[in-house]
């Protein structure tokens, strides 16, 4: 606490130091106004998209003229002859070559009315650095920066406010994006103490996915003006000191190959770049050192059959560009590889000129090439969204280098995979696209794709089909769920599951103590003695059990009332709760009614004549299959039959669809019959598999299930702690009770016969237990299958699952030759305090004796390792994972 307290002291220390130099010239210069109406404020715009905006109004309704279009260039440093088209050739074949066209600007968009949609405004999108210089007079700005490296918001605004000095109201502004961060050693500024223009030192990265655009600006010369009371909005243009490069697979290539990555070798990949000494650009150059290095775009998989004029774009849809230094290229050359092992390499020629975007089209060369085309709209949706952007581009290069417009449209859809394209094709969750045609450009026309979400919540399914089942019982003749409507022998337990209306009832049993009809005097007695063994099981007054029926272990004061504990349903889904009958024959009635039965979980519990609760139990509404097992083999060989979910589990939200796509075509509208270019590109929405869902929670040898709560529990003090205590406290866990003879430091309250030995026989099942009927608390070595060891590890390889972790794990069923896998989520645990750690928590049933007072096993596990067999306090409150006795 003291080093983070002397961090704190240290940045106020700084920008105090900041803000006095500041504050001084605001309050002691004369300033007027607010400090706010002083500060340094920049109007952040992109050259390049104001040269687009002037062509695209010059254009309408008009053909570009050579002289107009020299004009624009002009506005962003570029010169006709810069826009090249060369074929280029492939080595050691004569089939394929490289057509190289260039456009100016990079990676650029036609500014519409589709702006607000798609977020596009301006190239600058995230913070950036500013440096500043002051002086008296117009002519005479500092050598030396005013400020120097400061963070500036992407609206302009300086994260560190800076006011304007009236005795140096002239200034000069830099502008450089990304933002200059000294943990990036890849960009870097000119020392604060240069005296020259300001430069950065730039490496491309290795990796594309990792590349980086680089912009710069120089404000020019800016003046704060008297009466000094409102500072100017100082204006940075930023210019793009990158070339774009791209590629793609070109119309008339007959070749069926899987590209699978690009390389581009040999180029230049460090370097110094000098700022624009105005704000026209002038000056601002590269000096490339000769170090050299390669690019990787990888992770492709782009058919060249299939996709035509699409942006190669990376695995997971991303079209990604190569942001390169500019230069003359030498050496260079581009590898194309290919799925089979293949691979091509063309050497590159000319130069890469700043501020253009150049493509690489893998062509054969019996086309002119006059005709460009290309589309991209391959990126993947996500499941929750209604749409993306999609670009299209669509030009012709004239004889004497004038680049024009040439028209296109959208053609048709093909959902189904047939290759053939018509709009009756055009699937019902593809609503449509917001621009079917354009006038065409140099620069990217941009549509909106509207579909519908993919994502459906199977929750209100569920609960539809609960509300909907047959309902069980009726007034005056309940549908006991011990005996399953009378269709078996009764066999009692502290939780029922049940998946339909109805009226029921529940005899009163302690726990499991009736088992195929008869009395189960097994699950509260045993024979064995010893240190934390508790022989004989007691009941809410700390007396011990003599009988299984609740109204007789208590026939001087039986059972008379009935209550709802707690319910974590959005509306009461258990009513009419009584007390019926007598002695042997007493039940607990109540009914769920169908307007208020949802996939839930309610504690119910029984009280005497002063309200003592004397048994509860645990009602967990639930799909009719949620009993159904999985056979699990552990690392002994032991078989375990695991039920479908953790005890008391309930989603919350439960998304599950299908990925989906449709392929959408587009042509130019005219064009000689030999180079008429079309270009197909993928709409792709993702599909998801999500729940968000918890369990109920339960300490160690109690039989009691816990609300999932982020609020703090009543709890019951150390003092009072006992087991008829925690009969009697259904709702409240312990908070602290270890190390103390209070009853729950006995080993064997959920497994009857465990002395504390290493025996890993089959326990047998208490009336503690808080597993429904014919299922209990597992054995400490029922998950040890889950990992190839069948102890803890981290080595992923040693982890018996498959797929990845996703708040989970899918499991495998066997260590060898699984035949199913079985989902275990990683429901947590939580503490008395409302403390919930998102991990995999479950308790086994057996303790260690020698360790305090009986440290039980509980399975734990989250995405980096999975323990089979840890130990956990048991006041600590952790999920069950039943399985059958």
């Amino acid at each position: 606490m003291k080093r983070i307290n002397l961090f704190v002291l240290l940045i106020l220390a700084t920008c105090g130091f900041v803000a006095s130099c500041t504050d001084d010239d605001f309050a002691n210069g004369g300033i007027g106004g607010n400090k706010n109406s002083v500060a340094v404020k920049f109007g952040v715009g992109d050259i390049q998209n104001e040269a687009q905006q002037t062509m695209t109004r010059a254009a309408e309704g008009a053909t570009i003229s050579r002289a107009a279009f020299v004009q624009n260039l002009a506005m962003q440093g570029i010169a006709i002859e810069d826009l090249t088209t060369q074929e280029l050739s492939v080595d050691g074949t004569d089939e394929v070559c490289l057509l190289e066209t260039t456009v100016a600007g990079v990676n650029p968009v036609q500014q519409s009315d589709l702006q607000t949609r798609a977020n596009i405004s301006t190239a600058i999108t995230e913070n950036f650095s500013t440096l500043g210089y002051c002086s008296e007079t117009e002519s005479s700005i500092s050598n030396e920066p005013w400020f120097y490296n400061e963070e500036t918001n992407k609206d302009g605004v300086l994260t560190n406010m800076i006011v304007w000095k009236r005795e140096f109201p002239y200034g000069k502004f830099f502008g450089i994006s990304p933002q200059i961060k000294s943990d990036y050693a890849k960009l870097k500024l000119s020392p604060k103490n240069y005296t020259g223009t300001p430069y950065v030192d730039f490496e491309v990265e290795g990796d594309v996915k990792n590349q980086k655009d680089l912009l710069v600006a120089n404000s020019g010369i800016v003046q704060f003006e008297a009466p000094y009371e409102k500072a100017p909005v100082v204006p940075l243009k930023f210019y793009h000191a990158l070339t774009a490069i791209h590629f793609k697979v070109g119309q008339n290539l007959s070749w069926n190959k899987t590209i699978t990555k690009v390389d581009i070798v040999g180029a230049k990949t460090k370097g110094r770049y000098t700022l624009p000494v105005d704000n026209s650009g002038n000056g601002g150059n590269w000096a490339p050192n000769n170090e050299t290095g390669d690019c990787t775009l990888d992770g492709l998989n782009v058919s060249t059959s299939k996709e035509k004029n699409v942006i190669l774009t990376g695995a997971d849809g991303d079209n990604y560009t190569f942001y390169m230094i500019p230069q003359d290229l030498e050496n260079v050359s581009v590898v194309i590889s290919f799925s089979d092992g293949s691979a091509i390499n063309a050497m590159l020629k000319g130069k890469w000129q700043q501020g253009t975007t150049i493509t690489y089209s893998l062509s054969e060369k019996n086309s002119n090439w006059e005709y460009v085309l290309t589309a991209n709209g391959n990126a993947q949706i996500p499941s929750y969204s209604s749409g993306k952007t999609y670009d299209v581009t669509s030009y012709r290069k004239a004889p004497d280098g004038t680049q024009q417009a040439v028209p296109w449209k959208i053609t048709g859809y093909d959902a189904n995979g047939d290759g053939n394209y018509t709009f009756e094709e055009k699937p019902e969750w593809f609503i449509g696209m917001s621009l079917l045609q354009g006038d065409g450009g140099t620069s990217s026309q941009q549509g909106w794709v509207e579909i519908t979400a993919n994502q459906k919540d199977l929750v209100p399914e569920l609960n539809e089909k609960l509300k909907s089942a047959t309902p069980l019982g009726s007034v005056g003749s309940p549908y006991d769920l011990s005996t399953q409507g009378g269709k078996m022998n009764r066999h009692t337990a502290n939780c029922y599951v049940i998946s339909a209306p109805g009226s029921y009832c529940i005899p009163l049993v302690y726990g499991n103590a009736i088992k195929n009809g008869m009395t189960n005097e097994h699950s509260y007695k045993t024979s064995v003695n010893g240190k934390y063994i508790l022989s004989h099981f007691v009941d809410h007054e700390g007396k011990v059990i003599e009988s299984p029926y609740i109204n007789v272990q208590n026939s001087t004061a039986p059972a008379q009332s009935a209550n709802m504990v707690w319910t974590d349903a959005k509306s009461t889904p258990i009513t009419n709760l009584t007390v019926t009958g007598s002695r042997e024959n007493s039940y607990v009635n109540f009914d769920v009614p169908a307007d208020k039965i949802e996939k839930s979980n309610t504690v119910i519990a029984i009280k005497d004549k002063d309200g003592k609760v004397m048994w509860s139990w645990h009602l967990w509404i639930a799909q009719p299959d949620v009993l159904k097992t999985t056979e699990v083999t552990c690392k002994t060989g032991q078989k375990f039959d695991f039920i479908q979910e953790p005890l008391g589990y309930k989603e919350t939200m439960r998304l599950k669809s299908k990925e989906r796509e449709v392929m959408v075509r587009v042509e130019q509208t005219y064009g000689p019959s030999s180079a008429k270019q079309s270009a197909t590109f993928k709409i792709r929405q993702l599909g998801i598999d999500k729940t968000e869902a918890y369990a109920t929670y339960y300490q160690h040898s109690r039989k009691d299930a816990f609300k999932y709560s982020r609020s703090e529990f009543p709890t019951i003090t150390d003092k009072e702690v006992s087991i008829a205590n925690g009969i009697q406290n259904p709702d409240k866990p312990y908070e602290v009770y270890m190390y103390q003879d209070i009853g729950f430091e006995n080993i064997n309250l959920w497994s009857m016969d465990f002395d504390g030995t290493t025996d890993e026989n089959k326990s047998v099942k208490t009336i503690y237990d808080p597993c429904p009927a014919g299922f209990k608390v597992p054995e400490r070595n029922a998950f040890t299958g889950f990992t190839t060891t069948g102890k803890r590890t981290n080595v992923k390889k040693e982890f018996n699952v498959t797929g990845s972790y996703d708040y989970g794990w899918n499991f495998n069923n066997k260590l060898e030759n699984p035949d199913a896998t079985f989902f275990i989520p990683a429901a947590g645990y939580q503490t008395s305090k409302g403390y919930v750690e998102r991990i995999g928590s479950y308790w086994l049933c057996d303790g260690i004796s020698d360790r305090g007072n009986g440290f039980p096993y509980y399975f734990e596990f989250n995405g980096s390792h999975i323990n089979p067999q840890n130990t956990q306090f048991k006041d600590d409150l952790l999920c069950i994972f039943p399985v059958a006795e």
